[in-house]
């Protein structure tokens, strides 16, 4: 599968929205009857949005570790530009 163009991947309680993706199937893909364009998309979509998805998370959480420990040290974080 080949793709053409990113699109969103929403994870919530319920079932996994995949929107706005354009791919291409290729020769190795498995034939339609095995696998649909969607269920392709899923197999590459998740785990991409799940691997973004945790970048996100231990950004924030540096963010505010280092918050913390300035505030520890009795710094205000918007001194040193950090927000």
């Amino acid at each position: 599968m080949k793709i053409v163009k990113h699109g969103t991947v929403t994870l919530t309680d319920g079932p996994v929205r995949v929107e706005g993706w354009l791919v291409e199937r290729e020769l190795t893909d498995p034939p339609l009857s095995e696998a649909t364009n969607e269920q392709l998309v899923l197999e590459v979509a998740i785990p991409w949005a799940q691997k973004k998805l945790n970048a996100a998370i231990l950004q924030n959480l540096n963010r505010i570790s280092k918050e913390r420990t300035q505030q520890q040290a009795g710094q205000n974080p918007t001194e040193t530009g950090i927000n």
